[in-house]
């Protein structure tokens, strides 16, 4: 099975190993990616050639944001279920997954992270704009992917990484990033962009989360996306136990800013709270 590997190399030459994608995935993010109408079976047969692919997209359908009342196992009932756009989720944490032979204790926090806030952004949009929910997902999930890369290419100065953002919660990880490794987070997101075929506006949301920019309103699409990522992390942030240790972010705002820019009230949070699992 043929992969397309992406590289990039660090200031100290050392070469950073990007996400090997499968010919099948690629093929899977091509037609996404196209404006030509995709085909559910030709969809389905391509992710059902690709192992780790067809596992991931059907835990992706069991998983109780998606699940129906049986568990499903045929990878085009699972995608039909999902929802085309969808299925890109499944290919970005199936090639992230296999960036590394074992994944690291600071590389399995970075991924449940980043599922826990696109699970948490994608209950928020459902609320506040349902017909966005897919690419807020998307933009949520693979917001702290770069970290992902770094941590699995320099594990040791990764973990040394992980240890000055837990002593000092006023650090910023992109400062610490940089000035342990030369590169971070943010300018590794440009590089997955393009492996990933990712949405023009999932690339602006997430180059305006990064850069912290403050809106004054949510009704710009890319501010709608970058609000919800917020308000995400502001919910998360308050249960301890949600998100892991050094991959949590300096909040611009407090929750009841994000959440009086999207226009929800108390009611509203309370029940994304508990549909999120954060009560």
């Amino acid at each position: 099975m043929g992969k397309v590997r992406f590289s990039m190399t660090l200031h100290q030459d050392t070469q950073l190993k990007m996400p090997a994608i499968t010919q099948e995935s690629l093929q899977v993010l091509d037609m996404l990616a196209a404006e030509d109408e995709v085909s559910l079976l030709t969809l389905s047969n391509l992710i059902a050639k690709d192992p780790n692919l067809t596992a991931t997209v059907l835990r992706y359908a069991n998983a109780p944001l998606y699940r129906r009342m049986i568990e499903t196992t045929n990878v085009r009932n699972a995608v039909s279920l999902l929802g085309i756009k969808n299925v890109r989720l499944a290919v970005v944490v199936a090639s992230m997954r296999a960036l590394h032979a074992e994944m690291t204790s600071e590389m399995q926090a970075i991924l449940e992270h980043c599922t826990q806030i696109a699970a948490t952004a994608r209950v928020i949009a459902l609320y506040n704009a349902p017909f966005l929910a897919d690419d807020i997902e998307l933009t949520a999930l693979v917001h702290d992917m770069g970290a992902l890369v770094l941590a699995a290419n320099t594990p040791k100065i990764y973990r040394q990484v992980a240890d000055q953002l837990l002593a000092d919660e006023a650090l910023s990880a992109l400062d610490v990033e940089q000035r342990l490794l030369g590169t971070q987070r943010a300018e590794i997101m440009q590089q997955l962009a393009v492996a990933f075929r990712l949405p023009e506006v999932v690339v602006q949301a997430v180059n305006a989360f990064f850069a912290r920019t403050v809106y004054t309103d949510a009704n710009d699409v890319v501010a709608r996306h970058v609000v919800v990522l917020h308000l995400a992390h502001g919910l998360r942030g308050a249960q301890p136990n949600c998100v892991p240790n050094f991959t949590r972010e300096i909040a611009l705002l407090p929750v009841e800013a994000w959440q009086k820019l999207l226009g929800l009230t108390t009611e509203h949070l309370n029940k994304i709270k508990e549909r999120a699992g954060l009560v």
